[in-house]
Order: structure tokens, then C-alpha cells, then sequence
């Protein structure tokens, strides 16, 4: 692992990195853990987003999918979302703390990874599932011209387990309202609200096991719905529907994952 301070952070500093390699960036208030396999051929940069972890396997940092590196054809970061440190959670949206919405602070890093490698916003992609759907789709709000392709995403967190969003808040912003916080700061829990914060509805390939009627229910169904009511237009939005009988919100096995991924990448070319 290496340090760097995120004002120091340049493209020689970037290049000379060990393919691979875990980077601990430390900001002005925090310090955020990535995995960068850069491809000097390749003008695209793929950001990729952790859904749950599992703590009986590794503690963070974990970086989800970082082995599939050299089945994708472009630059890859992978992010480690700091708001499951020292808790015993296994996911956490990237909400962060009463004082840092890390999404924010994630943006603001991922942004200066392009400014220093020269890549268009156009060929960014932000990708994951469950939550690194959710944390992609966040993302992309804040990153005009960039794609979120996501499999089976939470869109509003207060729609999905209230119990591990209460939870969250808690341990992140102290004894508060849970309610007044989520009501007051939706942007950092809702799709949809980070959208009309932003002014901004980025392009979304959505990829939903129509199986797993939870998902399709309390997620996607209402996220159209919302975008509905709000006026904000679906041209931008792919919908990929498959069934799974078997793996329900589990996200697709790797060929079927890379398949798509692959597939989604490529809408801007066709």
C-alpha cells in the first residue's frame, strides 16, 4: 500500500504506480483506500463500487472484482467505501459521516484520477451492484457525461432495510432523528433527489433480475415513478431485464456480469 496526499497526487506519481496497486488518498479532512490497474492503451476508465462484503472472508479495504482486470479493456479503479470501517456493517452507500458525505469526497478524487490521465468524461464508467449500484448511479449524478451501469441497484436507501439505514445514520452522524436526517439530506439516500440537487440525469444502464419482485417493487419501480412525477426524463435510462430463478439480488455470475458490462460500455458507439 502507498500514501499520497491528494494535492500531490500527479500523472507521473499515477503512471509509476505497481499495476494493482492499493492507494491510500489523504484528503484535506479524511483518507480513502483505491486499487488502480492503469492501461496506458486504453482511453477509458472504469470506477468500480463495492456492494455487501463479507467479513468472514477479508476486512476492509476490500475491493470487489479487482480479479477481473485483464477481462476488461480499460483503465480500473476500485473503490473502498470507508463507511463500513470499524463497524461491524457490510455495506454502507457511501453516506459517510454528519460531516463528509463520502460520495462527495469519492467524486471529487475519481475527478482528479481523469483530470491527470487525460480521459474523456464520455468513456467513464461507474459500475457495481446492490450497493455499488446504488454508489455508482450517486456518482454519475455528479459527473456529467459519464455512465452508471449497474446490476439489481438499491435507487432510495429509505425504501430498503430501515433497520441498516438507521443504523448507518446513527453511526455516522451521532444520537439524531433518523427520520429528520433522512428527510432533510435525501440526496445522500435517494437516486432521484441526488439528481435534482445536481440538475443532472446521467446515462443509467440499469440491469434488474425481474425475479426478485423486492427489488423490482421497492427499487425500480418506484425510482421510474419518481422520475415521472418529478419530470425528469427516462431518455438516458436503459432498462436490461433477465431472470434468475436461482440467484435472485445476487449479482450475475462473471461471464454473464462481463457480458454485460462489455455490452453497456459500448451503447455510446452504437
Amino acid at each position: 500500500m502507498i500514501e499520497i496526499n491528494l494535492q500531490k497526487l500527479n500523472y507521473e506519481f499515477l503512471v509509476n504506480l505497481d499495476y494493482g496497486e492499493t492507494l491510500k488518498v489523504i484528503t484535506d479532512t479524511n483518507s480513502f483506500y483505491f486499487r488502480v490497474f492503469l492501461k496506458p492503451e486504453s482511453k477509458k476508465l472504469l470506477v468500480h463500487s463495492n456492494g455487501a462484503i463479507n467479513r468472514n472472508i477479508k476486512s476492509p479495504p476490500v475491493f470487489h472484482r479487482s480479479s477481473w482486470t485483464e477481462d476488461i479493456d480499460a483503465n480500473c479503479v476500485f473503490i473502498d467505501d470507508k463507511t463500513i470501517h470499524n463497524t461491524e456493517y457490510k455495506a454502507g452507500w457511501g453516506i459517510g459521516t454528519s460531516n463528509e458525505h463520502y460520495i462527495e469526497s469519492y467524486s471529487e478524487i475519481i475527478k482528479h484520477f481523469q483530470q491527470i490521465l487525460g480521459i474523456q468524461s464520455k468513456d467513464i464508467y461507474y459500475w457495481g451492484s446492490s450497493a455499488g449500484g446504488f454508489m455508482s448511479m450517486m456518482l454519475a449524478t455528479r459527473h456529467i457525461e459519464t455512465t452508471a451501469i449497474v446490476g439489481n441497484p438499491q435507487t432510495d436507501l429509505r425504501r430498503h432495510n430501515k433497520t441498516k439505514l438507521r443504523n448507518l445514520i446513527l453511526h455516522g452522524y451521532g444520537n439524531v432523528d433518523v427520520d429528520e436526517i433522512s428527510q432533510n439530506e435525501g440526496f445522500r439516500f435517494s437516486v432521484v433527489e441526488s439528481i435534482i440537487k445536481f440538475n443532472y440525469m446521467p446515462k443509467i444502464v440499469y440491469i434488474q433480475n425481474t425475479i426478485f419482485k423486492s427489488d423490482v417493487n421497492k427499487q425500480l419501480n418506484p425510482f421510474l415513478k419518481d422520475l415521472k412525477e418529478r419530470s425528469i426524463s427516462e431518455e438516458d435510462l436503459h432498462i436490461i431485464n433477465y431472470r434468475d430463478d436461482l440467484r435472485g439480488h445476487l449479482p450475475l455470475p462473471k461471464n454473464d456480469y462481463l457480458f454485460f458490462l462489455k455490452l453497456a460500455m459500448n451503447f455510446n458507439e452504437i
